[in-house]
C-alpha cells in the first residue's frame, strides 16, 4: 500500500474542515431565520412584560422607523392577538432621580392605559426605585386618555391624580411624565386627536406666595408687577427669562419678592420648551423650592436631576430678576453704590430720613432721602442723595422710586442722569433736562436741591 504524502493529508484535512464550516455554518443561519422574530421580540418587550402591559395580545409589531424620533418614546409597537390589533405598547426613557428611567404602557383600542411598568431603573433602592412596585405604578392602570396625570403628595382627589412615592417625587413624576408623553403621542398621531395644550401658567399674589391685595404692572425695562396691601407696597413680580437646553427657546420665569426681607418668595415656570421628562423637571415642585426663602442676592447655579442646561438656564433668569430688583424697583442705598468712604451706616432722626456715614466713629457723610412730583402730581420721585463731609460735594444720586412714562421719563434711572450730580459743590443746582425728560428732570434736580438745603442748613451746622 502507498503511503499518502504529508501534503495530501493535509488537503485532505482542510476540505473536511470546510465542509463541516459551511454545515455548521448553515444550520446556525436556518436557526436565526426561524428565531429572528422573536429574538427582536424578547430584545424589545419580552413576554412577561406584555403579559402586563398588553395582556390580550400574543404578538407586536415595531412601528417605530414610522415615525419621527421623540424625545421621550423611544420604541413603539402595534400589539396584535393573531392577526388582530389589540393596543399599541409605548416604551419611555426618562431622567428621574438618575438618568435612564425606562418604562412601558399599553393602551387597548377602548382608549384605555391597560397598565404600565418600569423596565430599568437605577432610582435611590427603597425610595425611587419604588416608583416600579405596588401601590404607585398600578395608579395608571385601567384610566382614560382625556387628562394628564399629576402626582400629589396626598391621596388623590381625582382620576388624573396619582399619589406620589413618599420621599421620591422626582422619580414619581419621571413616571408620570412618561405616560403622560405616551398618551399625548397616541391621541394625536394614532387617534388622530388634536391636543389641546395646557392653559400658560400667570403669576398672582397667591402663587407668588405674596401677601397682599392687589397687584398691578408697572413700566419698566423688565415685565413688573407691583404687590400691595392697603397701598402700601409689600412685594414685587419680576419676570425674567434665559435660554435653556435649546438657544432659541427661552425659559420664562415669574420671580416673587418680599420687600421687607428681601427675599424670593417664590419661583415659577411660566414658558419652557425643555426634553419632556428630563429639562422639564424644573416645572416640579421640588425645583422651585431650591429658591423660595433665599436672600434676593445671586445664585449660585444648582443642577437639579441631572438637568444641567435646563437647571443653568433658569438660575440665569432668576439673577437676571434679583438684579432689576435691587436696581430698578427697591433701590437700596449703600456707603459703596452711593460713592463714600465708611464703615458704618447709621439712621439718624430729622425732618428727612437721614443716614450717617461714620469712619472709625467719625461721621465722614450722609445720605438724604427726599422727594418732588415730576410728570405726575400724585406721584413723587423718590431719591437719595449722598454728600462727603470733608469736600462738600455731591457724591452721588439715585432714584429710589418713579413711575415716570416708560421710556421717556424714565431716563432719569440711566447712569448718564446720575453722572450729573457726581462730584458737584453741594450747592443749589439748575435744572438740567436730560434725555428731553423736562418733568421727570425737573422733579429730581428739586428734590436733589431740598436734599442739598438740608445738608448745609441742619446737618453741616450741628441740628442733628
Amino acid at each position: 500500500m502507498r503511503k499518502k504524502s504529508l501534503a495530501s493529508e493535509l488537503l485532505s484535512l482542510g476540505l473536511t474542515l470546510m465542509i463541516i464550516s459551511v454545515i455548521v455554518g448553515g444550520l446556525v443561519a436556518g436557526v436565526y431565520e426561524g428565531t429572528k422574530e422573536q429574538i427582536a421580540l424578547n430584545n424589545a418587550v419580552n413576554a412577561e412584560d406584555l403579559a402586563v402591559v398588553m395582556p390580550e395580545a400574543d404578538s407586536i409589531e415595531d412601528i417605530t422607523h414610522e415615525f419621527d424620533e421623540h424625545p421621550v418614546i423611544v420604541e413603539m409597537y402595534r400589539a396584535k392577538k393573531g392577526a388582530d390589533v389589540v393596543g399599541y405598547v409605548y416604551k419611555m426613557t426618562v431622567n428621574g432621580y438618575s438618568p435612564d428611567l425606562s418604562s412601558l404602557v399599553g393602551i387597548d383600542n377602548a382608549g384605555n392605559i391597560v397598565a404600565a411598568k418600569v423596565t430599568q431603573s437605577a432610582e435611590t433602592p427603597g425610595l425611587g426605585s419604588l416608583v416600579a412596585e405596588e401601590p404607585f405604578i398600578s395608579q395608571f392602570a385601567g384610566k382614560s386618555l382625556d387628562g394628564s396625570f399629576q402626582v400629589v403628595k396626598g391621596n388623590p382627589s381625582s382620576d388624573f391624580e396619582v399619589q406620589s412615592v413618599s420621599g421620591a417625587t422626582i422619580s414619581s413624576n419621571a413616571i408620570a411624565t412618561a405616560i403622560n408623553e405616551a398618551v399625548k403621542f397616541h391621541k394625536e398621531n394614532i387617534l388622530g386627536e388634536e391636543v389641546v395644550e395646557e392653559p400658560k401658567v400667570e403669576p398672582t399674589i397667591d402663587n407668588m406666595l405674596l401677601t397682599g391685595d392687589a397687584m398691578n404692572e408697572i413700566a419698566g425695562d423688565l415685565r413688573a408687577y407691583e404687590v400691595t396691601a392697603g397701598g402700601e407696597v409689600t412685594g414685587y413680580i419680576v419676570i425674567a427669562q434665559n435660554p435653556g437646553y435649546y438657544e432659541d427657546k427661552p425659559i420664562r420665569v415669574a420671580v416673587g419678592f418680599d420687600t421687607s426681607t428681601h427675599q424670593i418668595t417664590n419661583v415659577l415656570i411660566l414658558e419652557q420648551n425643555e426634553t419632556p421628562g428630563m429639562g422639564d423637571v424644573i416645572l416640579d415642585e421640588e425645583f422651585a423650592m431650591l429658591f423660595q426663602g433665599k436672600d434676593a442676592e445671586a445664585l449660585t447655579t444648582e443642577v437639579y436631576s441631572g438637568a444641567s442646561e435646563s437647571s443653568k438656564g433658569v438660575f440665569r433668569a432668576v439673577n437676571k430678576a434679583i438684579e432689576y430688583y435691587h436696581n430698578a424697583l427697591v433701590k437700596e442705598p449703600s456707603i459703596d453704590n452711593m460713592r463714600l468712604t465708611g464703615d458704618e451706616l447709621v439712621e439718624i432722626d430729622g425732618d428727612y430720613k437721614t443716614l450717617q456715614v461714620l469712619t472709625g466713629g467719625e461721621v465722614t457723610g450722609y445720605i438724604v432721602f427726599t422727594s418732588n412730583p415730576g410728570y405726575y402730581a400724585d406721584q413723587p420721585i423718590e431719591v437719595a442723595v449722598s454728600f462727603d463731609v470733608a469736600s462738600k460735594e455731591v457724591k452721588n444720586i439715585m432714584v429710589i422710586k418713579q413711575n415716570e412714562t416708560s421710556g421717556i421719563g424714565t431716563v432719569i434711572t440711566e447712569d448718564g442722569f446720575t453722572e450729573l450730580f457726581q462730584d458737584e459743590a453741594a450747592e443749589e443746582m439748575a435744572v438740567q433736562v436730560y434725555s428731553g425728560a423736562s418733568d421727570s428732570s425737573r422733579g429730581v434736580f428739586r428734590a436733589v436741591n431740598k436734599a442739598i438745603l438740608y445738608f448745609n442748613e441742619v446737618l453741616l451746622e450741628g441740628g442733628n
